[in-house]
């Protein structure tokens, strides 16, 4: 399974964010409470002194730095419905690939995250904003005109050995499957994920002979016993509808 990096989608604006240092009184006062809290040996003048200090290297050019860690993060992107048009022509080429379905409670599918659309671009706000906030700012909000892909995503960035170990040593009470979900964690690139989490496959109303004996075959060599449906060519209504796939005849719904 690919998890691509945000540099091949096809949106130029998709998981993009704004960096912005905050310097009003709620980022003053969010720091003045980190330093008392961190170093409360520190005098009232140390401690605004450091405030300063940070600001100002917050300011400090580091856009290249923050766009190579967020570009190396691995995105799966995942939808909740089969049966959206646009979908299928702009992701399944043009209705003659296929959509497979898969179940929200095995392996990495249980990881997933809904995307929020929102009408305004994310800012991320320094130096407040730990790495969750910016990861959900950053890589799950998107524009609303994208909100018919109704998306899902689950997000893999690169983890270091020394964090895998503490998150191992931390959840020492979860599974070996589980622990091994939290931690094989490596960016963008391929991973394994369990097949029982395949729920079922849908066929592209133009799909072609050959390309379905390659999908019939695949699905034999894993061994699985899941539902095959195919889409009905246009039937006068702007609605995708499917029915049983009849793998013993290889009927098609279409000419080849």
């Amino acid at each position: 399974m690919l998890f691509a990096s945000r540099t091949s989608f096809n949106d130029p604006y998709d998981s993009r964010s704004a960096f912005q240092v905050d310097q009003s009184d709620v980022g003053t006062k969010w720091l003045l409470k980190k330093f008392r809290t961190e170093q409360p040996h520190w005098s009232p003048a140390k401690r605004m002194l450091k405030v300063n200090q940070v600001q100002r290297r917050l300011k400090l050019p580091s856009i290249d730095r923050d766009d190579t860690e967020l570009d190396s993060v691995g995105i799966l992107c995942l939808t909740e419905h089969w049966n959206s048009m646009l979908m299928w022509s702009h992701y399944a080429k043009q209705h003659k690939g296929i959509c497979v379905g898969f179940r929200r409670d095995i392996d990495i599918f249980r990881m997933a995250l809904k995307i929020e659309y929102v009408s305004e671009f994310p800012v991320i706000l320094r130096p407040q904003d730990d790495h969750n906030t910016i990861l959900q700012k950053a890589l799950l909000m998107k524009a609303e005109c994208w909100k018919y892909e109704t998306e899902w995503r689950v997000v893999k960035r690169p983890m270091s050995e020394s964090e895998q170990i503490a998150i191992k040593q931390q959840n020492a009470y979860l599974p070996s499957k589980d622990l091994h979900l939290l931690t094989d964690s490596r960016g963008a690139g391929f991973y394994a994920f369990d097949k029982s989490a395949i729920e079922s496959v849908t066929l592209g109303s133009r799909i072609t002979e050959r390309c379905v004996r390659d999908v019939i075959r695949s699905i034999d060599s894993a061994g699985l016993a899941i539902p095959i449906y195919v889409v009905e060519p246009p039937n006068h209504k702007y609605q995708l509808v499917r029915k049983d796939f009849q793998r013993g005849s290889m009927a098609f719904p279409i000419e080849i």
